[in-house]
């Protein structure tokens, strides 16, 4: 039955056959309706009728006076590119080359470019990697709203934009330099102020760290945004805090495995984050309160202590970070690592860091090498997942996919790592008069 519904609609929404605007309308009208209720499930029925489809929508798109007889046929035609999915792709010409001259000539109509935008955010979502071929496109249109002179157009089209954003870094394959001219926008964003845009921010953050953490450690706009995060970690409602804990627990893995903690180190200091992280852990632990932010945050610290031997640095709050960490394999790599530099601090509570290196030893004890990762895995997904609703199958969800297939911290040997750090203290004081290793097989 659906296919002679859909031979009958566009038969009817086509000039040649049917010349008279209003009719041609209805038939489009009645043509959304079919196409949401059988929503994906009648992909491969509709797909015969792709091309027809395509084709007269976009002419009733550019024949229409009204903009809202334009802004219908655009509807219609995000569903249609929605059910279809990367089956749209031999149309693509067809439905962006007049786009750029409807979106010039439509100044003073918000609600019309509201409906380009959401048609390129379904089209880039649909098509995946193959959208970076919609670069040229998308991009003006975004950098055209976020850095436009109209700041009440800025304010209706803005909540699309971003969404086109972060639907083109999400699929992109590639880092391009128009997405890196984009970076430093996300500063204004979150002087918005609003919980929202800052969920967005965090979520286009995430999106550029996993695709290239290289670049953007050493951006400058980073420690910018870093400074801003951390005015929000002291004021935020605890939902707001883990998102930003969560956050970063990305921005910082993927700098370690992609080799690049040094500069994102140093951003985190230069920008008093590591330091309000820090002083967070202590206040709430102070008050007996151990919960996940406390640990989110703890992590975060401790990634950096694995990544690179702090001996010398932060003296002043060490001690007290060395009594609060709890036990995870994260942290518990991160005081062997912490041992291993033969800090007086750390010497000074070798008793109470071999406790809680047994304890996670006792954790991992008993657990396959592939049981174990994927149990950290687990919790890594869990505590750093994704703010968007992309589709599992794009290339953002890949690439952490393979950030949580390849972490050090998940693959690596948690009783060889602790030994070896412990041979490393040894040799650092001198000879083997701690009986550093004797001490821990006791614990």
């Amino acid at each position: 039955m659906r296919p002679l519904f859909y031979r009958l609609l566009i038969h009817l929404a086509s000039p040649t056959n049917e010349p008279d605007m209003v009719v041609r309308l209805s038939a489009v009208s009645v043509l959304s309706v079919v196409l949401s209720e059988g929503l994906l499930a009648d992909a491969a029925v509709f797909e015969p009728f792709v091309e027809n489809c395509v084709l007269e929508l976009v002419q009733i798109v550019g024949e229409a006076e009204e903009f809202d007889t334009k802004v219908s046929g655009l509807t219609t035609l995000k569903e249609v590119i929605y059910m279809m999915g990367t089956k749209i792709a031999p149309f693509v010409q067809t439905i962006t080359e007049q786009l750029p001259a409807l979106w010039e000539s439509s100044f003073d109509w918000i609600m019309f470019r509201t409906a380009i935008l959401l048609v390129l955010s379904t089209l880039v979502r649909a098509m995946q990697e193959q959208s970076i071929i919609l670069h040229q496109l998308v991009l003006p249109a975004i950098q055209n709203t976020l850095m436009g002179s109209d700041p009440s157009q800025q304010q209706h089209v803005l909540e699309d934009s971003i969404d086109l954003w972060v639907a083109t870094l999400q699929n992109t394959p590639s880092l391009t330099p128009e997405l890196v001219s984009l970076y430093a926008c996300m500063g204004g964003l979150i002087e918005l102020g609003s919980s929202e845009n800052l969920k967005v921010v965090l979520r286009l953050l995430e999106a550029y760290f996993v695709l290239d953490s290289g670049s953007f450690s050493h951006h400058p706009g980073t420690p910018v945004l870093f400074s801003k995060l951390s005015a929000y970690l002291v004021d935020l409602k605890m939902e707001a805090t883990k998102h930003i804990a969560r956050t970063l627990m990305i921005v910082v893995r993927s700098s370690l495995q992609s080799n690049h903690v040094a500069p994102i180190q140093r951003q985190f200091i230069e920008s008093k984050l590591l330091s309000t992280l820090v002083a967070e852990i202590l206040q709430i632990s102070a008050k007996g309160i151990v919960d996940r932010v406390v640990a989110d945050f703890t992590t975060i610290v401790s990634l950096f202590v694995f990544g690179v031997v702090v001996a010398g640095k932060g003296a002043s709050v060490l001690p007290e970070c060395l009594d609060v960490w709890n036990r995870r394999k994260s942290l518990g790599m991160a005081l062997a690592t912490l041992v291993g530099t033969a800090n007086p601090d750390v010497m000074g509570r070798i008793q109470a860091i071999f406790g809680s290196l047994a304890g996670v030893s006792s954790e991992v004890h008993g657990m396959s090498s592939e049981d174990a990762r994927l149990h950290w895995c687990e919790s890594i997904r869990r505590s750093a997942h994704s703010l968007g609703d992309d589709d599992d199958e794009s290339p953002d969800r890949k690439r952490r996919a393979l950030l949580e297939s390849q972490d050090p911290i998940a693959i690596t040997d948690l009783k060889a790592f602790v030994r070896e750090k412990l041979h490393t203290c040894e040799a650092a004081i001198g000879g083997q008069q701690w009986g550093l290793m004797e001490l821990f097989q006791l614990v």
